[in-house]
């Protein structure tokens, strides 16, 4: 009886510290590069043996790869649904809907999720994973991702442009935003005033609705 009244709190325990070496690896990796970061100084900052963390990760390259998972499900998790972006198409808007968009991936107020972006950030110049998710995720699913809207936009009569245009304005649009990401990041790690980051990403975003809706 005692054995089996003690695995709940088992897993229990172990789940809380595969939790605290995810938030404390994407702490460190952010704040010193991964690759100045060894096992064993996650392992001390958590207060747990080196060997310990191999029961929840098989390498630190494993905890990396978690991370960025991790990082890919929740941006995309942040981003409104078709049926979503269909009613807010009907009583915002598309300045309001581009800055709701903005609002809703800023208010997730996920640390873990700010350490990854900074590691994405960091770490693409030298690491291929983090160049990878970069170019895949950030820069080339986004574009096509603000491709649907302007297009939707289009569609109901919210802007004003080109068919042909479409893909070009969603790439510009999403290389500022992109640029200024980074900023928030670097504002994350107090090396910037946030609230003057969140500013310039709202003047950005009235500034192409302007350019779209003239005509």
């Amino acid at each position: 009886m005692g054995h089996k009244e003690n695995i709940a709190p088992k897993r229990k325990r172990g789940i809380e510290t595969q939790e605290k070496i995810f938030e404390t690896a994407a702490n460190l990796f952010a704040r010193d590069g991964y690759d100045n970061v060894p096992i064993r100084k996650i392992a001390s900052v958590i207060g747990i043996k080196e060997s310990s963390i191999y029961n929840h990760f098989d390498s630190k390259g494993s905890i990396l790869d978690n991370l960025f998972e991790y990082f890919s499900n929740e941006l995309l998790k942040s981003r409104p649904t078709d049926e979503e972006l269909e009613n807010m198409m009907a009583y915002l808007s598309a300045e309001e809907i581009l800055k709701n968009i903005i609002i809703r991936i800023g208010h997730r107020n996920d640390n873990v999720l700010d350490h990854i972006a900074t590691i994405v950030f960091v770490e693409r110049f030298r690491n291929k994973q983090a160049a990878k998710l970069y170019f895949d995720l950030i820069m080339e699913e986004q574009c096509v991702f603000y491709s649907k809207v302007f297009t939707l936009m289009k569609e109901k009569g919210l802007v004003a442009l080109p068919e042909d245009d479409i893909n070009e304005i969603a790439v510009q649009y999403n290389y500022v935003l992109v640029a200024l990401t980074n900023e928030y990041a670097m504002a994350k790690n107090g090396l910037a005033e946030p609230l003057a980051i969140v500013k310039k990403m709202m003047d950005t975003t009235s500034f192409f609705v302007r350019k779209l809706t003239k005509g």
